[in-house]
């Protein structure tokens, strides 16, 4: 059967995503609306917008909502779909998370940027993973938000984002920070290409020179790389601006925009000043906006004062500073006679001031204007979501509840604007007012007006509660709005959770499915599963079998959540489609299934290499739920899963030693080791060693079980508690001349081993080869760019500071430290560090993986441990 042709407009792009048979279909799909989604301010733009919005809210499944969320990020200088993109940030999927933080960056709003800010400031307790907060961080800096520098170095001065984000967030927005860590980075293959970018839009004075080596170096790329920003300097700040204001793309003009960053602000005020003339001056104005620059924001919101409500709203759209001016100008453009200036500064009032202020607006409530109204309504709503505390929860003070309570029943019982009853609703849902379900449940019930019902049932989804069931499955029996029974199946979805199912749920929902359209089957399918009824499992086997994909993938999911092993016939070969997504959900889906065919096929799917790393990840996570050890998985050093893998095996291994036997062994091993005292200091240390002991010690160990990672725990664990007790000695060697002296060790670190460590032994561990002793300053040196004291250093690069730090000093302008140990014990100490390391490779793993050659391993690793003991 022949593919349909590509979709031209939001509607058939619409219905080809509900009816696509594949997620390839699906996914060209979404090319489309984010295609028409980026065409600026046609009419054709917004309606693709508002659908991807629906569409990220209608795909649950992480896998299914992240190309959604993609194809948003590609509509750019769209602000409206931000609020959508903003309510995903707190989802328990990382996936989503960094899919909303790039969209909401991409698409560039300062509102927007205020949001991730608030985001990140939650975050700081508990910091997100590090590809999700680098994420957040170029999201920041492409929306132009004024904190950007600070985060950026907040994050890399405690080792949470690698020099290549660092470096790629200042430069996007354009921030002459990190400028000596810039330099350093040029000669890192890795950072150079991010470090010569951030020094080239920042315009550092010595860029020539600096990347000059770069140009006559032996990479042919980074010297294209050099060559092409050398080239693309612009010599004045006048022609930086004119070339912004000519872009016609807008994520390419507002990067031009913040290049003025680099300039002298004088010199960029002069440009504007010259520049004020033009005919196209609101684009101008968008320009001067977007720049991020405080003293040019106040001159266009000056040049704006006197001018048609246009250029007002566009300049007030794009504020992103609380300077003083724009403080003075708000009070009258709240007043001012056109309403979308009006609405333009509360909004900004509320994104730039947040709920501190909220009394501020207090006279908005009983404003005449609609608009305004709802705008009052909205400045809570937002205010206050986007300051949600680590659980989710909305940090309302009780006065200010009590007071939004009253206000929110009044517009829902009293108010004569639908818009504002409807803005009420919402709001009650958004901020989980619990206090107000009865009231919104009465508007479902009795309203006649069918937005306030559809209103209603996504605001009683978005606080859920079982009292609702009984009305929910009521209104889905009988109400023929298409567009509100959708809603009205969400709600029960979310309203099931832990609750009893309602008498004849599951009978309604299949009635229903007999001709249910295509938008509304899913939700009903994935409804069924919830409600397990007598003819549940043969609906679902039926729908799983769907040429719909969407169908046949919420329906293998729903039949997963029935835990019934008369699906295994229909999941088994679901966990074998051709399609990647399909085959995700049947591998989740028999996590749920008891017995031990189940079992079998997951680990065949794991020990799969071929298989996508996020499906095998599904099935590590379900054998782990199981907690039955799998048959057939070996760990692969190889294998970009080995270490989850490993810790699975690990935890369904014999636990028949506790954490106080495996102490009593590590001390009568040790004699100077007292594990109270390490778990006080360095818990993370007596933890890896504990591991190690006990992998060790377990002879009977289940099959697949690798006989390797002890040495990989051995060398964890000297890492941490060696790093925690030379901390205040590696915190002296960050100034840039003691960095200095020790990369000029470099260049005779061979000639100083007779004197440094004369008792050297390259062979202490069997199957070592090579000179263990050059590979020590390499380490160290490489972490001198970085700053000591950021993050671990490893065994090797520790072995080389013990080496040239302990008396005598080798070089000069290294401080000497003293040791309790003899130097004698120090060279020891350090030969047996560089030894563990080179077991800890890669490439001599399997060797190691002999369970005869962990002996040797762990004394060494113990005789170390005493060394470390005695330095404590």
């Amino acid at each position: 059967m022949p593919r349909p042709p590509s979709p031209t407009t939001a509607g058939e792009a619409r219905e080809a995503w509900f009816l696509a048979g594949s997620s390839d279909e699906q996914a060209e799909a979404l090319e489309a609306l984010g295609r028409l989604g980026g065409r600026g301010d046609l009419p054709e733009a917004r309606e693709a917008v508002a659908t991807l919005v629906e569409l990220s809210h209608a795909a649950v499944h992480p896998r299914e909502r992240v190309p959604v969320l993609r194809a948003l990020g590609r509509c750019t200088d769209q602000a409206f779909a931000v609020p959508s993109l903003v309510s995903l940030l707190d989802d328990p999927d990382p996936d989503v998370v960094e899919a909303s933080l790039d969209a909401v960056g991409r698409i560039g709003s300062p509102f927007g940027g205020a949001w991730v800010a608030r985001w990140l400031d939650r975050s700081r307790r508990e910091p997100p993973p590090e590809r999700v907060l680098g994420t957040a961080l170029l999201a920041l800096a492409r929306t132009g938000h004024p904190s950007t520098a600070e985060r950026v170095r907040h994050a890399w001065d405690r080792g949470l984002v690698d020099a290549t984000t660092a470096h790629l967030a200042m430069a996007e927005g354009v921030l002459a920070h990190l400028w000596d860590e810039a330099k350093a980075h040029l000669r890192d293959a890795t950072a150079a290409p991010a470090a010569a970018l951030h020094l080239a839009v920042t315009r550092h004075p010595d860029l020539p020179t600096l990347l000059d080596p770069l140009l006559t170096g032996p990479d042919p790329s980074l010297a294209l790389l050099a060559h092409a920003l050398l080239e693309s300097l612009r010599p004045k700040a006048r022609d930086q601006l004119l070339e912004s204001v000519a872009e016609a793309h807008p994520a390419r003009r507002r990067r031009l925009a913040r290049g003025l960053r680099a300039w002298p602000e004088a010199e960029v005020l002069e440009a504007w000043r010259a520049a004020c003339g033009l005919d196209d001056d609101i684009v101008l104005l968008a320009v001067a906006m977007d720049a991020g620059i405080p003293v040019l924001q106040d001159e266009a919101l000056a040049y704006v004062v006197e001018r048609d409500p246009d250029a007002v709203r566009e300049a007030l759209r794009r504020v992103h500073t609380p300077t003083a001016a724009l403080i003075g100008h708000l009070p009258a453009w709240m007043a001012h006679p056109d309403e979308g200036v009006a609405t333009a500064a509360v909004r900004v009032h509320s994104n730039l001031l947040g709920p501190d202020r909220i009394d501020q607006l207090e006279g908005l409530a009983a404003s005449p204007r609609t608009a305004l109204r709802v705008e009052w309504i909205r400045v809570w709503q937002n205010g206050f979501m986007a300051h949600r505390d680590a659980a989710g929860r909305v940090p309302l003070p009780h006065g200010d509840r009590v007071r939004l309570v009253s206000g929110l029943r009044a517009f829902m019982a009293v108010d004569p604007s639908p818009e504002v009853r409807r803005m009420a609703i919402y709001c009650a849902g958004n901020l989980g007012l619990s206090e107000l379900g009865d009231d919104v449940a009465r508007v479902l019930h009795r309203s006649v007006d069918a937005l306030d019902r559809r209103a209603a049932a996504i605001a009683i989804a978005q606080m859920p509660a079982a009292r609702h069931l009984g009305l929910l499955a009521d209104l889905l029996a009988r109400d023929v709005d298409v567009r509100l029974s959708r809603r009205l199946v969400l709600a029960t979805i979310r309203c099931l959770d832990g609750a009893e199912v309602p008498p004849g749920l599951a009978d309604t929902v299949a009635d229903r499915l007999v001709d249910a359209d295509p938008e509304s089957r899913p939700d009903l399918l994935d409804l069924l599963g919830r409600a397990a009824g007598p003819a549940a499992l043969d609906r679902l086997r039926e729908a799983t079998r769907s040429g719909v994909h969407r169908q046949a993938c919420v329906a293998i999911s729903a039949l997963g959540r029935l835990g019934l092993d008369r699906a295994l016939d229909v999941l088994l070969p679901a966990s074998a489609h051709p399609d990647p997504e399909r085959r995700l959900r049947a591998v989740e889906a028999l996590g749920r299934v008891p017995g031990t065919v189940a079992t079998d096929r997951l680990a065949c799917v794991l020990a799969d290499p071929c298989e996508p790393r996020d499906i095998r990840r599904a099935a590590l996570a379900a054998l782990g739920a199981r907690q039955q050890a799998p048959t057939g998985v070996r760990v692969d050093p190889e294998d970009p899963l080995a270490g989850p893998i490993f810790a699975l095996l690990r935890d369904l291994a014999d636990r028949s030693l506790s954490a106080a036997d495996l102490d009593r062994r590590l001390a009568r091993a040790v004699p100077a080791l007292d594990p109270d005292a390490l778990e006080r200091a360095h818990p993370a240390a007596l933890q890896s060693l504990r591991t190690a002991e006990y992998l060790h010690a377990a002879v009977d160990l289940p099959p697949g079980l690798d006989a390797a990672p002890p040495v990989l725990f051995w060398v964890k664990g000297l890492e941490v508690w060696l790093n925690g007790v030379l901390a205040p000695r590696l915190a002296s060697l960050a100034s840039r001349e003691l960095k200095a002296a020790l990369r000029a060790l470099d260049e005779r670190w061979g000639t100083l081993k007779p004197h440094l460590a004369p008792r050297w032994d390259d062979a202490r561990l069997p199957g070592n080869r090579g000179d263990l002793y050059h590979a020590l300053v390499h380490d160290t040196v490489s972490c001198a760019p970085h700053g000591f004291g950021r993050a671990q250093l490893g065994l090797r690069a520790l072995a080389a500071v013990l080496l040239a730090c302990v008396d005598p000093p080798v070089a000069c302008g290294i401080a000497c430290w003293s040791s309790p140990l003899e130097r004698s014990a120090v060279e020891d100490l350090a030969n047996g560090l560089a030894c563990l390391a080179n077991q800890r490779n890669p490439l001599t793993h399997r060797r190691v993986g002999r369970a005869e050659d962990n002996e040797p391993v762990r004394e060494l690793a113990l005789a170390c441990a005493g060394a470390i003991a005695r330095m404590s």
